[in-house]
């Protein structure tokens, strides 16, 4: 694997890790239902979003350091794009679970007849 690939799921890792890290220090196995997996979707794809922005931005700045490390601008801007575009697809499926409320209610909640 390329070392332009690796950073790019390196930070998508990091992104997931740092979202279980809070998980893992906030609730227990009983605590889970199905609008605590939506909030938790809501912000495991926030996460994700804001970590490769903020990552988008550092390359996008085109620091002389980042050169080295990338080994060319070439390589930089392919980091660069990728990100972007897993950024895009974060913010869809963000969105997506937001809206996603008004389609599990009628499965998931129970009105005063049950």
């Amino acid at each position: 694997m390329s070392r332009e690939k690796m950073i790019v799921w390196g930070v998508l890792l990091f992104s997931i890790l740092l979202w279980a890290l809070d998980i893992v220090m906030k609730y227990q196995i009983s605590d889970w239902g199905i609008w605590l997996f939506r909030k938790e979707m809501i912000n495991l794809t926030g996460v994700i979003c804001l970590v490769t922005m903020g990552v988008i931005m550092l390359l996008a700045l085109r620091p002389r350091f980042l050169e080295g490390i990338f080994q060319g601008l070439d390589k930089t801007y392919y980091v660069h794009k990728w990100l972007g575009i897993f950024s895009v697809i974060a913010v869809v499926l963000h969105y997506g679970a937001k809206l996603s409320k008004s389609l599990l209610q009628p499965f998931f909640e129970r009105g005063p007849n049950h």
